[in-house]
This record gives structure tokens, C-alpha cells and sequence, in this order.
């Protein structure tokens, strides 16, 4: 019964991206309309006869063109290749869109490029929340650009559904059950030959390596001889293996909350659930602290306690004004679970979770979960672009059989978190195999680099950050002592002077700084 509630509940949920964060601060500040989307973004098409590319140099010599697509923002798509191995063949879409810098020409200092993670989150989206993350200073200085990696958003999509069409794994599967286990089997390898059928090459391109070759053509024509860069999650990774492949073209590197690229998917899932662990256990000592918090004192007998409440909640919703007018226990598991990625949220669910324990109202509840919901969710699309992504840039070394194994372990090591880990499972049977090895990342002759991390984050361990800040060979880590994925932008106010000094001037903070 667990699982099949928490697979339920996890349509809802960002459980392994940025987006909680990021929406919070995006809701704070909407100097811009979004970007508009194009109804057959997931069709391959080739570059134009008349401005062809034969070289890459023609690809970063490729006008430019932008346009006003809200009060303060302009946008544009550019081309690129399918294959950079096959630079004259196909092409697909790049969506950008730029935040000017506010400054005179003494303060200006370029662009700087922000990726919000996920992988599949949207980089046109994210500069909308610029005013939220930079200072005035940095706004001053910098064009915030975002882009829309190849298979998200306004880009070149991965295709994988028609509107209105159903999701062969859309149902609830209890992977205790051999039938279901089988189902499921089934289930996604079909849904993969329609990711094929509608994606065509572009399954097999959208690997992180070819992104941070994109991200080197954005550069380019951004005019830029080094990339600033800000990127959140799998941003970091995005980042770092950009700095990989273009040490001598690294500027000044921003990495929040890092993936360590150095580990395989079956201990970075096992690794994140600990997270989640931490900080659950965290939440439930601050919660001591409010008369009306609902939940013992002992993490794991408050796991219960909450999935209690689910059961109660599945048995018999609570009335809400929020969503669809109700609170059910998926809806609750939700919330619970994106309240993690965001600490200033914690007040709130103790609130809700005091009204749901008292049977009153559900609204408190319902709110919090509608901010966990992933940016995109409503484009039929956006839920394939993570495992397209996800799935090409590690290589499955499990069995089905194994990776069966490896969620009903994970089933067991966390009554709330554990269940419905399936993501290793479905990228066994995702049918674009990674060409890529998981190895530590250098480097060597980059430019200092600065790694964030909070010291409890739930979805990208503090572990990860320490990890890939030894191996780059100018990396340099700055801590913030406390709760929450996504650091800079109004989480800390050390944090983000930091920040911005390096942004600013390329000072790095002391070894060992630690911010509260």
C-alpha cells in the first residue's frame, strides 16, 4: 500500500531537483512573461539552406536575433547540432532569454548563464526570478541569460506523449508483487518506444556533454572569451562538466547544492535518501519546539505518524481551499516531502500537519504541496525530459532484476522516503543507453571555481558538494550551516555576499567558511 500511495504522490513532487526553491523565489519576482512555447518543439529539422552550417565556427558565428518577449526581457533561439560529430547534418533548437544588466558601461561585466537543475527545468524560466537571486549589484553588472536545454521547454523537446494521450506508466505499482514488477516492466517499455517513435535522434543527443557544448556555443555568441555561469542541482553537473571539456574557457563557476559526478545512480539514490533522512529528523526536533506540533519526538516513529495520517487522508480527504478543493494522503506525502528541499517552509507544515492531525483543514497542507509542483508540469512533455536526460548520462550497471532489488532496499531503509525510488529502475528499461563513464572531475587549468552547499540538504548531500570541490583542482567550498537545497538567493545573507564578491571581483572565500 505504500508504495502504490507514494508512486501516486510522486507525480506531484519534485524529489530530486531545484524547483522547490526556485519556484518560491519566482513567485517573488515576474518581470517577464514566459517564453513563448512552440507546438511542434519536438521535431528535428535541418539548418536553413541559405545560412547552412559546415563548420562549428559557422554555428558560433550564427546571427543572433533578439526580441522583447515581456516588460523587461528579450528572447531568442538559436540552432545547433544534433551530433557535433556531424556538424553539417541536423540541427535542433536552443530557446534563451536574457535579463539586460542595469549598470552603465563602467559597471557592466557581461552575461552571466543560470541553469535551475532538475535535469528538464527550465533556464528561460529562471531568469523570470532574477531580481529574487542576484543583488542590484550583480543585476547591475550582468546580462542574466537563461536557456532551455536541448530535449525542455521552448528548445528542441524530447516527445514522448500527444496531448490528451495516456501514459502507459501512469498506475500505481507495488514492486513487493511479482506481477507488478512485471507490469511495470511492460508498462515503460512501451512507453519508451514512444519516446523513440516521437523523438527520433533526438533521444539518443541530449546527454549532459552535448548540452555543455551548447552552453560553449552560448557563450560564444554572447560574445564571451569565459563563461560566468550560476547553476542549481544538476546544474553543478552541467557546470562541472562544462569545465571539464573547456577548462581554458571557465570564467567565474557558481555550482549550488553540486551532484557529485563521480558516483554511480545506485549510490546517488541511496546517498539522496539519506539526505532526506537528515533532514526529516531535523524538522521533527524543530517541530518539539511548537505547542502544537503533532509529531513525537523520534524521526522514525514521526515517519509512521505521518504515513498514519496519509492513510487517513486516502481513507477520507480533508476539505481545502487550495488545488482541487480537498487534501488527500498522496497530496500529503507531497507536501511533506517538497518541504525538505525549503526549511522556511517548516513553519507552515507544522501548522498543516497540527490542522490534518486535528481534522480540520487541509488548505495549509495543500498550499505547500501546490509550491512543490514541478515548473512545467502542465506541458504533456516536461515529466520525459528528466529520464532523457537522466538516463543518457549514467550508465546502468544493474539487472532489472537488481534494480528491483535495489527499491524494495531502498523500501526498507525509509518507511516515508524510501518507496517509489524507481528512478534506476526505469532507466534499465529507458531505451537511450549512456555512452558515458561516471568518473571525478578535474578540470585541471580551470579558473577557481566555487562550490555551495547547505550542510543538510536532503535532495544533493553535503557529501556531494565536499566531493566535487576536492576533485576539481580550483574548486573551493563555501558551507552554509543549515537546511534546504538551492543556497544562494535569499537562504543566507553570508551566503549571498559571498556570492556576489566572487561573482564581482573573482575573490574566493577563505578555505573553510562557513555561513549561518
Amino acid at each position: 500500500m505504500r508504495t502504490e500511495r507514494v508512486l501516486r504522490a510522486r507525480a506531484r513532487v519534485v524529489v530530486a531537483t531545484v524547483a522547490t526553491a526556485v519556484l518560491a523565489l519566482a513567485s517573488c519576482t515576474p518581470p517577464g512573461g514566459p517564453y513563448p512555447r512552440e507546438a511542434d518543439a519536438g521535431g528535428i529539422e535541418d539548418a536553413p539552406a541559405a545560412s547552412g552550417f559546415a563548420t562549428l565556427a559557422d554555428v558560433e558565428a550564427q546571427p543572433v536575433e533578439w526580441a522583447p518577449c515581456g516588460k523587461y526581457v528579450d528572447c531568442a533561439t538559436i540552432l545547433v547540432p544534433l551530433d557535433y560529430e556531424d556538424v553539417p547534418g541536423e540541427t535542433v533548437r536552443i530557446a534563451m532569454k536574457r535579463l539586460p544588466a542595469t549598470g552603465d558601461d563602467e559597471q557592466r561585466q557581461g552575461s552571466v548563464v543560470v541553469n535551475p537543475g532538475g535535469p528538464g527545468e527550465s533556464g528561460v524560466d529562471l531568469v523570470d526570478a532574477a531580481g529574487s537571486i542576484f543583488s542590484g549589484d550583480v543585476l547591475d553588472a550582468y546580462d542574466v541569460v537563461g536557456f532551455d536545454p536541448r530535449g525542455v521547454g521552448a528548445s528542441t523537446q524530447v516527445r514522448c506523449l500527444e496531448p490528451g494521450e495516456d501514459d502507459p506508466t501512469a498506475r500505481l505499482y507495488d514492486l513487493r508483487d511479482e506481477r507488478d514488477v512485471e507490469r511495470f516492466r511492460v508498462d515503460h517499455t512501451a512507453l519508451g518506444e514512444l519516446c523513440v517513435e516521437r523523438s527520433g535522434p533526438l533521444l539518443d543527443h541530449v546527454d549532459t556533454a552535448t548540452t555543455a557544448r551548447d552552453l560553449d556555443v552560448v557563450r560564444a555568441l554572447l560574445g564571451e572569451e569565459r563563461l560566468t555561469y550560476l547553476g542549481y542541482s544538476y546544474g553543478t553537473l552541467l557546470g562541472a562538466v562544462y569545465a571539464e571539456t573547456f577548462p581554458d574557457r571557465v570564467g567565474r563557476l557558481v555550482l549550488d547544492s553540486a551532484v557529485d559526478p563521480a558516483l554511480g545512480y545506485a549510490d546517488l539514490q541511496s546517498e539522496q535518501l539519506a539526505g532526506f533522512e537528515q533532514v526529516f529528523a531535523t524538522f521533527v526536533g524543530q517541530c518539539q519546539d511548537v505547542a502544537a506540533c503533532p509529531l513525537p519526538a523520534d524521526a522514525d516513529a514521526a515517519q509512521e505518524r505521518v504515513l498514519e495520517l496519509v492513510d487517513a487522508l486516502d481513507a477520507d480527504p480533508l476539505p481545502s481551499d487550495a488545488q482541487d478543493g480537498e487534501l488527500d494522503g498522496g497530496e500529503l506525502w507531497s507536501a511533506v516531502t517538497g518541504a525538505m528541499y525549503w526549511a522556511a517552509d517548516w513553519p507552515a507544515l507544522v501548522t498543516g500537519l497540527a490542522d490534518v492531525e486535528a481534522g480540520t483543514d487541509g488548505t495549509v497542507v495543500d498550499e505547500i504541496g501546490d509550491a512543490g509542483v514541478m515548473a512545467g508540469s502542465d506541458d504533456v512533455n516536461h515529466p520525459f525530459a528528466f529520464p532523457a536526460i537522466d538516463c543518457t548520462d549514467y550508465p546502468m550497471t544493474s539487472t532489472y532484476e537488481q534494480a528491483v532489488e535495489n527499491v524494495r532496499a531502498l523500501e526498507d531503509a525509509s518507511a516515508l522516503f524510501g518507496p517509489g525510488s524507481v528512478a534506476e529502475l526505469a532507466c534499465v528499461l529507458w531505451p537511450a543507453a549512456a555512452d558515458v563513464e561516471r568518473v571525478p572531475i578535474t578540470a585541471s587549468g580551470a579558473a577557481p571555481i566555487l562550490v555551495v552547499s547547505a550542510l543538510r540538504d536532503p535532495a544533493t548531500p553535503h557529501a556531494w558538494s565536499v566531493s566535487l570541490a576536492d576533485q576539481l583542482e580550483s574548486g573551493r567550498l563555501l558551507t552554509y550551516d543549515g537546511e534546504g537545497h538551492a543556497v544562494y538567493g535569499g537562504v543566507s545573507p553570508c551566503v549571498d555576499r559571498v556570492v556576489d564578491t566572487y561573482l564581482l571581483t573573482g575573490e574566493l572565500p577563505a578555505e573553510g567558511t562557513i555561513c549561518d
